[in-house]
């Protein structure tokens, strides 16, 4: 019995080791340097003091997902990556495919796509971060209402 079971611990850990290779590559090139000021479609800040996140401000789902929030976690133990000083030759994707594919698995795209977003800096360098994509809820309605009388 405990050879079995031995057995059945080991194949389900060969098993999420093979099921993590499987993913696909995809990357994306952001460009924020020659975008409009006014209409911001991309926006790349620090959402807290670890979390550096990529929001695309464009509509994928009706009625009430306005945005696509990709973040990656940044501290001592997960530094920034090198900056690099060429573009890398990554096969970058549009941005309207990534949100075809975003529409099709949005809870399940972390777990389908390891996910890359090449983002150009100043003086043609450029930064390669590993990102997720960060769930949506849907806005829920709280409060109460009053009858007058």
């Amino acid at each position: 019995m405990k050879k079995l079971f031995g057995l059945f611990i080991a194949l389900l850990l060969s098993l999420s080791v093979f099921s993590q290779g499987n993913k696909k590559k995809i990357y994306l090139l952001v460009d924020t340097l020659n975008q409009p000021k006014i209409d911001k479609q991309i926006e790349i800040k620090w959402t807290s003091p670890f979390h550096y996140a990529f929001i695309f401000n464009v509509p994928y789902k009706a009625p009430y997902y306005k945005y696509v929030e990709f973040s990656t976690w940044i501290d001592k133990k997960k530094p920034k990556p090198q900056i690099e000083l060429s573009k890398p030759k990554y096969p970058f994707i549009e941005l309207a495919e990534l949100l075809s594919k975003v529409k099709e698995s949005s809870l399940y795209f972390s777990d389908e796509f390891d996910f890359y977003i090449t983002e150009a800096l100043p003086k043609k360098r450029f930064q390669t971060f590993k990102v997720m994509l960060m769930p949506q809820q849907a806005p829920t309605q709280t409060g109460a209402s009053l009858k007058n009388k």
